[in-house]
């Protein structure tokens, strides 16, 4: 039998998972990753004006935000490569989002900033006119 890695063919790789209604091993299916949101608007378009890849920052530290349950974060280099993110462009994302006050940075020595996002209060719904009947109530 021929070894696979003196050939330099890929290994076909599966993932498996365990299914306890069934309990056996079943493939897992590979999902497509996504941004958990709601994501404010304003807090969106306001990272969106700053210059560079501040927005690209602005949206990995969204992804991780969002499957982590932590209020602090901590940027990993897979999230700089999915978002196409340099380290250089990285710090300077981190350094324009903290002056426009969109997020807090915990600074340490020899380790990435752990990142806080600073969401405004969602204003309070709009009260309803109250419709007309055709008498007004004073």
């Amino acid at each position: 039998m021929l070894d696979p890695i003196k050939q330099k063919k890929p290994i076909p790789e599966k993932r498996l998972r365990f299914d306890p209604t069934t309990k056996r091993y079943v493939e897992y299916q590979n999902r497509e990753l996504f941004i958990k949101g709601p994501i404010p608007l304003n807090w969106l378009s306001a990272a969106a004006r700053l210059p560079g890849k501040t927005l690209n920052v602005a949206l990995a530290i969204w992804w991780l935000a969002g499957m982590s349950k932590a209020k602090e974060i901590h940027v990993t280099t897979a999230a700089l490569r999915h978002f196409v993110l340099s380290n250089d462009a990285y710090l300077d994302g981190l350094n324009r989002l903290e002056r426009a006050g969109l997020i807090k940075l915990a600074r340490r020595v020899g380790s990435r900033a752990r990142v806080s996002l600073v969401v405004p209060k969602a204003a309070p719904a709009p009260q309803k006119a109250p419709r007309f009947n055709g008498f007004w109530d004073f």
